[in-house]
This record gives C-alpha cells, structure tokens and sequence, in this order.
C-alpha cells in the first residue's frame, strides 16, 4: 500500500494551497469550491474512504 499525503495551507489571498508528498516543491491552488469538488470524489472513488 502507497500513502500519499495531502498537505494544505491558506494563503494570504484567502485561497487554500495543496501540496501532495510525492512532489513536495509543486504546490497547487484551490478555490474552496474546488477543493470540496476534489474532496468529494475522492471520497466517491473506489477505496476513497478509509
């Protein structure tokens, strides 16, 4: 089993910041919309809840 680990921060503009373990110096930005977009579907997705 691989774990891979989501890092998230808000940044000064209010929008939140993801940064996944794999690839710690790529960060990504989300809206809140966004980020509760990803955080549905991978609950939705085969062994997305543990």
């Amino acid at each position: 089993m691989t774990v891979r680990l989501l890092f998230l921060a808000t940044a000064p503009d209010g929008t939140l910041r993801l940064r996944e373990s794999d690839d710690p110096g790529r960060i990504l930005g989300a809206t809140r919309e966004g980020l509760a977009a990803l955080l549905t579907a991978i609950k939705e997705s085969p062994g997305g809840s543990y």
